[in-house]
């Protein structure tokens, strides 16, 4: 990934730029779809895998986004189990 990226933008700076702009404006449907996962009571580690996985070229991006308390939960998965 890192190495597409930065190919792109040694070869095509606007390219690059353009790309980037792209991934960034899945950012609020990954944290919203995230979110609406993590808040079912029956939330499984299948379930917020199944949605992570579409997101993964954001994932740096949308974990920033989430609050500590997701973040938590996600690192301890107690309720993902």
């Amino acid at each position: 990934m890192f190495t597409k990226i930065f190919t792109a933008m040694v070869e095509d700076p606007p390219s690059a730029i353009a790309y980037r702009a792209k991934q960034l404006s899945m950012l609020p449907q990954a944290v919203s779809d995230i979110r609406r996962v993590l808040s079912k009571p029956t939330c499984s580690w299948q379930e917020f895998w199944d949605v992570a996985q579409e997101y993964e070229v954001i994932k740096q991006d949308y974990w920033a986004e989430l609050t500590s308390k997701e973040t938590n939960l996600l690192i301890t998965s107690d309720k993902l189990l």
